[in-house]
């Protein structure tokens, strides 16, 4: 699954290739590759990252075997390679910072 970084990479945020998210059934095969074999495990790793591969190399490069390791360590540290992915999407999707400001309050107001 290296291969798919190296090259990817570039080609995903160029804009040049654009990659269908994957089945069930194919995720369930890399994840039987990177040895996580419990059912259970692989529809809640489905749940969280969908079927974007970008993710599942993640879990390879981390030594992630689990839901709650995936969040530990891709999500919740420091310096996790994910900390700042709803964020990050959010502008990309929006194209500005500020609406994360009036997310941020609207969340807020309908919470209290």
């Amino acid at each position: 699954m290296k291969w798919i970084q190296k090259i990817g990479c570039y080609l995903w945020k160029s804009g040049i290739l654009f990659i269908e998210p994957f089945d069930l059934k194919t995720i369930y095969l890399i994840l039987n590759d990177l040895d996580v074999t419990d059912a259970t495990t692989k529809i809640e790793m489905y749940a969280l990252f969908g079927g974007m591969i970008h993710y599942y190399t993640l879990l390879e490069d981390y030594g992630v075997k689990s839901v709650e390791d995936a969040i530990d360590k891709l999500l919740l540290r420091k310096f996790a390679p994910l900390k700042n992915e709803v964020r990050d999407t959010m502008i990309e999707s929006f194209g500005r910072e500020d609406i994360l400001f009036h997310l941020d309050c609207y969340c807020s107001w309908q919470i209290h």
